[in-house]
């Protein structure tokens, strides 16, 4: 399937893939696809937000739901001295989820490449209630953001 990306598409993967590995998740999520598109070129013209913004929220989020449970604690995960571990990450179901969507909103569009923009679409379609709480968290609005997303493809065309 990566064979249909474009140049800046695969680039939103590995930033995801990073991203995990920076978070020391053990698999790669919707979440993580999410921040890879804030990282791209036009990521945040569409998002209209940053990778740090995505990020602060995601750990706002824990933050809060930790602390609604009665639990205070700094979401460090990394031990000082400790080598972090690489290892192979999978995709979760969802993020896989994202990625067919994203091929499939091309091929809807009649495009031959898979960019940035049938990402953000992939994410409006089919984002979990984790990535849609997120997205509410940064005031992104789904709905609107898939509409202007499809305006701007079709300015683009």
């Amino acid at each position: 399937m990566f064979e249909h990306f474009s140049a800046d598409a695969v680039k939103v993967v590995h930033a995801a893939v990073a991203e995990a590995q920076r978070c020391e998740d053990p698999v790669i999520s919707a979440e993580h696809l999410l921040v890879g598109i804030a990282t791209a070129r036009d990521g945040p013209r569409l998002l209209g937000v940053e990778a740090d913004d995505v990020r602060r929220a995601r750990s706002d989020r824990d933050r809060d739901a930790l602390a609604a449970v009665g639990i205070d604690v700094a979401l460090e995960r990394h031990v000082p001295g400790r080598p972090r571990r690489r290892r192979h990450r999978r995709f979760t179901r969802d993020a896989k989820g994202v990625l067919d969507e994203a091929l499939k909103q091309a091929i809807g569009l009649q495009h031959r490449r898979i960019g940035v923009e049938h990402l953000v679409l992939a994410v409006t379609a089919r984002c979990d209630d984790d990535v849609v709480r997120l997205l509410d968290r940064l005031g992104i609005d789904t709905d609107r953001l898939r509409a202007t997303t499809l305006d701007t493809i079709r300015r683009a065309a």
